[in-house]
């Protein structure tokens, strides 16, 4: 089954399950300092049977507590993530300190911020992929899978800007 293929019906992963050998889940976690966004990116993974969220932070200490203990492959972070305390820590802090710390982590910056200097910046500390929150639900599903597989990701919105910019 293709990643970003959701299962609707029980049955379908039931017969899915007794006639293939397990898959290996793609293990996300996810941090964001607007509970609501944690939410909405909960409620649309639950969706997704080859993506399992492991973990959602809503601070900096939260997520590398959770680091500590949880095995993730896939960090999708807020770029104007601050921990609670204005200017003290932000999105490309964060990514840089987790490609330090954990290398086999790889970073999706999740942000509404348009501005194509954010691509440059997030990839240069760290990040493999960069994907808007105005984006589609399939998109960030992509994004995930893309990089879990070890390539980059641009969303289209993003790449277009970047290439109309050349």
């Amino acid at each position: 089954m293709p990643i970003g293929t959701p299962t609707h019906t029980v049955n379908y992963v039931k017969m899915h399950r007794e006639e293939s050998p397990p898959i290996s889940k793609i293990k996300v976690i996810h941090v964001d300092d607007q509970r609501v966004i944690r939410v909405g990116v909960k409620l649309l993974l639950e969706g997704y049977p080859d993506i399992q969220l492991v973990g959602q932070a809503g601070t900096r200490s939260e997520l590398f507590r959770a680091l500590e203990v949880i095995q993730a492959d896939i960090l999708i972070l807020d770029l104007n993530f601050h921990d609670r305390i204005p200017g003290r820590e932000d999105g490309l802090t964060i990514c840089h300190e987790v490609a330090q710390q954990f290398p086999k982590i790889k970073t999706i910056i999740f942000t509404a911020s348009e501005k194509v200097s954010n691509v440059q910046k997030t990839f240069a500390a760290g990040a493999r992929g960069f994907i808007l929150k105005s984006t589609t639900f399939d998109q960030l599903v992509s994004a995930i899978g893309a990089v879990h597989r070890g390539e980059n990701f641009i969303c289209p919105r993003m790449q277009a800007k970047m290439n109309n910019q050349q």
